[in-house]
């Protein structure tokens, strides 16, 4: 499993070695709205409001997201292609479509994993691990009506006896 996330990590820099991310710091504004959402997610779960370190984000065209971060050795099946966004050590992955306001539900979900990392919390499974971030941000959505949900059979998938083929 370590070797496979290795060698999909590699992947994913070869990929993205043509790609130009967006260099520039995120605005005040999106740096304002991940304060907004770590509170939010604190007040919501057992995780601090603050950061031990703020994850860095980068910006990348959709596709590559997708084919970098939907691969099993990522923890997700080899046929997705719902991947949007992307948590790995310390870094937030988001389309470079990204829209304060109408994407924070995304936002949202990879904080939850920055803050699962940053706590050291074990999962028994990587689908649990989703699970979390998926359960807070349909909180998230349910409360502010922006965004969207996981249907409910997707979220019965999300079980670390489930297995799919």
């Amino acid at each position: 499993m370590r070797m496979r996330m290795v060698q999909a990590l590699v992947a994913f820099v070869l990929a993205c070695a043509s790609i130009p991310a967006v260099a520039e710091p995120p605005s005040e504004a999106f740096q304002k709205r991940v304060q907004e959402l770590a509170r939010w997610i604190a007040a919501h779960s057992e995780y601090p409001a603050a950061f031990k370190q703020a994850p860095n984000f980068v910006f990348l065209p959709p596709d590559i997201i997708r084919h970098s971060f939907s691969g099993s050795s990522m923890g997700y099946s080899s046929q997705s292609n719902s991947v949007q966004a992307a948590q790995l050590r310390g870094a937030i992955y988001l389309p470079d479509s990204f829209e304060l306001g109408r994407d924070d539900y995304i936002l949202l979900h990879e904080l939850v994993h920055h803050l699962q990392e940053e706590s050291g919390k074990r999962f028994a499974c990587m689908e649990a691990r989703e699970r979390e971030a998926y359960v807070l941000q349909t909180k998230f959505v349910e409360e502010t009506g922006k965004g969207e949900v996981p249907n409910d059979m997707f979220m019965l998938m999300l079980r670390c006896d489930v297995r799919l083929l």
